[in-house]
């Protein structure tokens, strides 16, 4: 369901407060916690107007934009964060299976990290839309 994916996405980006990884009076610090499950759901996708979804998604995206505009070209990249990654593979019988694991990046990675997450939510909805209209 398209709202689902949305709702999961405003859920990924709220829990992991991405911005206030950028935010430390000026400097990075890591995001407390452990990183966000990869079988992470809204607890209530349906729950609230479509419009407040999306307002909340789109605040949060141009608050990361933000962020990220506003560090320095010149900034270290030692402040790391731990995320779950995960990619469909396929197994030896030819069907699709997902493989997951923990790392840890650093925070322009964990930035781009967040960019490819949200490409991949979109895509996820896209497919959703064209299952409706046939």
């Amino acid at each position: 369901m398209t709202m689902g994916v949305v709702a999961a996405e405003v859920e990924a980006a709220l829990r992991a407060r991405a911005h206030d990884y950028l935010r430390d009076n000026g400097t990075l610090a890591p995001p407390a916690g452990p990183p966000i499950p990869a079988s992470l759901q809204s607890p209530d996708p349906l729950g609230r107007p479509w419009a407040a979804v999306l307002d909340d998604l789109a605040r949060v995206h141009a608050d990361i934009v933000a962020d990220l505009a506003a560090v320095p070209h010149d900034f270290p990249t030692s402040v790391r964060a731990r995320v779950v990654v995960v990619m469909n593979a396929e197994a030896t019988d030819g069907t699709s299976v997902p493989l997951a694991w923990e790392d840890e990046i650093d925070w322009k990675a964990y930035a781009v990290f967040l960019r490819l997450h949200t490409i991949d939510h979109l895509n996820q909805a896209r497919k959703v839309l064209a299952a409706l209209e046939t």
